[in-house]
């Protein structure tokens, strides 16, 4: 789905809000394939149910009182039982950005919470204030602003809960070494198509190639060429799975020479080449729409 990128709430008070927000409810049994929101993040409200829910080739599964968070280019798929009761709001990053200063969380380039555990009592104010979203979208006349409201409402919410979450972590942790940690990935995420070298990164950090690899070691308990060839994979995955680019283009794209280190790198980290990847999608996601549908 694409959403327009006009800017929301700024000077202009007249701009339409319907154009960066979707409600869509969640009942019963679906599932997708691998797919790609560029320009929104999507969020995931379940009531209850069961299931299971992608998000950048890492399986979450649904729980009853959980948010689901997805940002923008993030890679996710689902398969979602007969039980399944919830809600999805996709939101423009049009939008988000206009809450830059209140919903501070949601402007970073790293997903640091794709699940968020709520309080029983927290989770009916969400699911109260989507319920009126989705009963206002259905009168003759939407009054958007109310629309508008409550989306906000809801997203300083999650926000507060993910700075709460973050404030938590960084108890345990020295705040400095968490602050490089976390800027390391936004660099990865930033750069991982026209670098893997771990200089690279560290020059960026302003720290030696060898305190990185100790600080990786320390907080994802992994050296910091595995975090970069594991983003390198992940990014692979996307185009793979995400795009109908060539595997030659995709090898082109993420800097590799040709075709054949790429293929290496590729069957070196999974044990599959990107062909026996893309095969392996579509038939997984055959077999459970197949699934689905037999239900």
């Amino acid at each position: 789905m694409q959403l327009r990128t006009s800017i929301l709430n700024g000077p202009d008070q007249n701009i339409d809000v319907k154009d960066h927000i979707v409600y869509l409810p969640l009942f019963g049994a679906s599932a997708a394939g691998e797919f790609q929101s560029s320009d929104a993040y999507v969020f995931f409200f379940f009531e209850k149910g069961d299931g299971l829910h992608s998000i950048d080739y890492l399986d979450y599964p649904v729980k009853s009182s959980e948010v689901h968070i997805t940002f923008p280019n993030q890679v996710q798929s689902w398969t979602f039982q007969t039980d399944c009761i919830g809600h999805r709001l996709i939101v423009s990053n049009a939008f988000i950005a206009q809450l830059m200063n209140e919903a501070d969380q949601f402007n970073y380039a790293t997903n640091k919470f794709p699940v968020i555990k709520v309080s029983n009592f927290d989770f009916k104010d969400l699911v109260a204030n989507l319920k009126v979203i989705a009963r206002e979208l259905a009168r003759p006349q939407i009054n958007w602003q109310i629309v508008n409201l409550r989306v906000r409402l809801i997203l300083l919410i999650l926000n507060a809960k993910i700075s709460a979450e973050l404030h938590s972590s960084k108890k345990t942790s020295n705040s400095n070494i968490i602050t490089i940690a976390d800027n390391f990935k936004a660099l990865l995420n930033k750069h991982i198509r026209e670098t893997r070298s771990v200089h690279f990164y560290s020059d960026e950090l302003f720290v030696s190639a060898n305190y990185l690899g100790i600080l990786c070691k320390r907080i994802f308990g992994k050296s910091a060429k595995t975090i970069i060839n594991e983003r390198l994979l992940l990014e692979a995955k996307r185009l793979l799975l995400g795009t109908n680019y060539s595997v030659k283009e995709i090898a082109y794209k993420l800097g590799f020479t040709d075709m054949a280190n790429f293929s290496s790198f590729i069957k070196h980290m999974t044990g599959n080449s990107p062909k026996e990847i893309r095969q392996q999608q579509a038939e997984s996601t055959g077999t459970a729409q197949s699934q689905l549908v037999s239900e």
